[in-house]
């Protein structure tokens, strides 16, 4: 495989056919190393301004990742290199980000 969709078990379709459109998306926007969405909700309304960097700009846990691109292959070596590491600690698509 190409390409591996990893959607959060704590999300749910909400339209007919949203299958086909993530395909057409993912036909749309390559080549790309990550083809995900920013957190859009309303959790962190009221400490925003209070988050790192990091944590405002990662993907919301559902994403496409794409196998054989040089950049995600290159953070995927660097993960694995720091698995018995502290960084081990910090949620990936945090370090991805």
């Amino acid at each position: 495989f190409d390409v591996w969709y990893l959607m959060e078990p704590d999300s749910y379709p909400r339209r007919n056919f949203w299958l086909d459109s993530l395909v057409d998306e993912i036909r749309a926007a390559a080549p790309f190393a990550v083809l995900g969405s920013k957190y859009d909700g309303e959790a962190w309304n009221y400490f925003h301004n209070q988050l790192s960097t990091d944590v405002l700009h990662h993907i919301n846990g559902n994403g496409v990742y794409n196998l054989t691109d040089h950049i995600l292959l290159g953070m995927i070596s660097e993960l694995e290199a720091e698995a018995n590491t502290t960084f081990n600690a910090v949620p990936f698509d945090l370090r991805l980000s």
